[in-house]
């Protein structure tokens, strides 16, 4: 029971830090576009 607790919080923190990944990818990709409009 314990282990099989343990298995799904790890796993639920990975999807966390996924999720933030990505999001964080996209603000990246917003500033670039960003920046790319102002050079151009």
């Amino acid at each position: 029971m314990c282990r099989w607790k343990k298995l799904t919080t790890t796993k639920s923190k990975l999807i966390l830090k996924c999720l933030r990944a990505k999001q964080q990818l996209r603000q990246l990709k917003a500033l670039m576009q960003l920046v790319t409009r102002q050079l151009s």
